[in-house]
């Protein structure tokens, strides 16, 4: 069952654990107050994310989308080119598609998939020869910031990651500091070779709120593309899904976008199933 690297000491583990749920970053965000009259009627947040911006709240009081969604839009497109080259968008509402697309934006369609951990067996992880998994660290942002630039390029979700190394970078320090959910570095894997160089890894979180359904969820997951194809990908699954189980957690889940098929298949092979609504995210060139 082992990942090919031994495990920490309870001492080394115990010290990486505290390290990761004590780094709290956070960026300066840009607020902007929509206001009708004196009433205040929506929010924006921007968030900088090294050459990019996230568009992380975009809300309107109920019944004014329709008439005022559009101008609102416009504007926060504006006010996000005095930050950054590309505006993304990582949530959009299946009826709000619509609004993005005609303000421009290119619109990804995802989904979520998971599988329940109950009853789960575990499974051999065998990564290929020459590579070995071991542990996430704190130390390790910098190198998941290098393969997320490197290794999203020339794929739908490029946009989303790799407009530049600042973007990476930025997108890494909120997954390795807790912005989108308490990582798990204990399930977590970097993928090393025998010089120790990375060549993939897969980044888990706990996204439970309900304690009597704990579930695991994989925020990234990459892979060189010299080893793509080559059961590297299966390997960190099946870690990943080895370490939830034994930490207790009764499903874990991640999201895809609609249109890689093929980690769509690989993921269904292994039992992850759809689930939900059609998710959708986008962006747009503010150059």
């Amino acid at each position: 069952m082992a990942d090919g690297a031994p495990p920490p000491s309870p001492e080394e583990a115990q010290r990486e654990a505290a390290e990761f749920k004590a780094a709290l970053h956070r960026e300066p965000e840009t607020r902007l107050i929509a206001r009708r009259g004196s009433e205040a009627v929506g929010l924006i947040e921007l968030h900088p994310l090294g050459d990019a911006v996230e568009l992380r709240r975009f809300y309107l009081l109920n019944g004014l989308k329709q008439d005022y969604g559009p101008a609102l839009l416009a504007r926060t497109v504006e006010e996000a080119r005095r930050h950054g080259r590309v505006l993304t968008v990582e949530s959009i509402a299946p009826s709000d598609s619509r609004m993005y697309l005609a303000a421009g934006f290119t619109v990804n369609t995802r989904t979520r998939m998971a599988m329940s951990l109950k009853g789960y067996r575990p499974m051999s992880v065998i990564p290929p020869e020459g590579l070995t998994l071991r542990p996430l660290m704190l130390a390790d942002e910098p190198l998941f910031a290098r393969m997320a630039y490197e290794h999203y390029k020339g794929t739908a979700d490029e946009k989303m990651v790799s407009v530049s190394p600042g973007q990476a970078e930025a997108l890494m320090r909120a997954l390795f500091h807790n912005e989108y959910a308490l990582l798990e570095p204990s399930a977590s894997r970097i993928v090393l070779d025998e010089d120790g160089h990375p060549e993939g890894g897969i980044i888990v979180s706990c996204h439970t709120t309900d304690p009597a359904d704990k579930l695991a969820w994989v925020l990234d997951i990459s892979i060189v593309e010299r080893w793509r194809g080559r059961g590297l990908g299966k390997a960190l699954l099946y870690s990943a899904m080895n370490a939830a189980h034994d930490l207790g957690y009764g499903r874990i889940g991640l999201i895809v976008t609609l249109s890689n098929e093929t980690a769509m298949r690989v993921y269904r092979s292994l039992g992850f199933e759809t689930y939900g609504d059609t998710m959708y995210e986008g962006w747009i060139e503010l150059e």
